[in-house]
């Protein structure tokens, strides 16, 4: 049996370099939490699941994240418990009732919350953090951020911790752009790689090469952008595929940041990160570690 689960998530937590791209996943983008897209395997062996974070604005950060966390648990475990039930007659005829399988997913998904919550708020985040978000002083800023260090976890509890003790809300816009000349209305409905140079797998139908397919993962540019504000005050931590692939010029996978000291209005940022080509001043890197380039501890001494 085999599954191949793939999240396109909201949350910087779990913000994941994906080899995965899809035609859109059809929602509401001012009411939905999460946008889902359920695709069978071809061959009859699983299915393939796109879950999809919308864009959010001056949310309560812990709220946000729980909500995010909540959510994609329960998408992640009910696609665990059906790939099963294809095989187990009692746990077919629990799943019938889906309404009753969500409720008792959604607890179990509050209670794993619970304890991720206190793990939050009590790492030890690096104090350059919010030693920018309480400077007035672009020069402080910029200093206090040299040679800084964060992983994804250690970024999720900043954003949670500047929102409990400091007030700070958390927004997030992500957008996306294929390479030009790609023929969007004629990409299939899922198509992915390993992310190692291997063939692509497609599903669907489509009159694209290989090649093109190909070009489209590797070359698309994806630019997440994370805000804290506080009344007039604002905090920008954005990435891109490239910068979290370290192809940019700062070779190390890495965040860009950007604050209301720059003298630029928030909502031109804002608008220029959802540009293809955007145009922003030069800005601090921040050295950024997930799962797939854990930090080492003797190498960043």
């Amino acid at each position: 049996m085999k599954t191949v689960t793939n999240f396109v998530q909201a949350s910087m937590a779990s913000q994941e370099l994906c080899h995965c791209a899809c035609t859109p996943v059809a929602g509401n983008q001012k009411k939905d939490k999460m946008k889902v897209k359920r695709i069978k395997d071809p061959s009859g062996n699983g299915f393939y699941t796109i879950a999809e974070g919308v864009d959010f604005e001056f949310e309560n950060p812990l709220e946000k994240i729980r909500e995010l966390y909540v959510t994609t648990n329960v998408i992640f475990d009910e696609n665990i418990l059906l790939l099963k039930s294809e095989k187990d007659e009692d746990l077919r005829k629990l799943m019938q009732n889906r309404k009753m399988a969500i409720y008792a997913l959604y607890e179990k998904a509050f209670k794993e919350w619970e304890i991720k919550k206190k793990e939050y708020l009590s790492i030890e985040v690096p104090p350059a953090l919010f030693k920018v978000l309480k400077s007035n002083s672009k020069k402080e800023q910029i200093q206090a951020l040299k040679g800084l260090t964060v992983t994804n976890s250690e970024l999720t509890a900043f954003i949670c911790q500047a929102g409990e003790n400091l007030g700070y809300k958390y927004s997030q816009y992500k957008s996306h752009h294929y390479p030009n000349g790609l023929e969007e209305d004629k990409l299939p409905e899922m198509f992915y790689t390993d992310g190692t140079g291997g063939d692509v797998k497609v599903i669907g139908e489509t009159s694209l090469s290989d090649g093109q397919l190909k070009q489209a993962i590797d070359h698309r540019k994806v630019i997440v952008a994370k805000f804290l504000d506080n009344q007039d005050s604002w905090h920008c931590f954005f990435l891109t595929y490239k910068s979290l692939r370290g192809e940019e010029r700062w070779e190390h996978p890495h965040l860009h940041y950007i604050s209301n000291t720059w003298e630029i209005e928030r909502s031109e940022v804002v608008k220029q990160l959802s540009d293809k080509n955007y145009s922003l001043p030069s800005l601090p890197h921040i050295n950024y570690h997930t799962h797939r380039n854990p930090k080492d501890d003797k190498k960043e001494k």
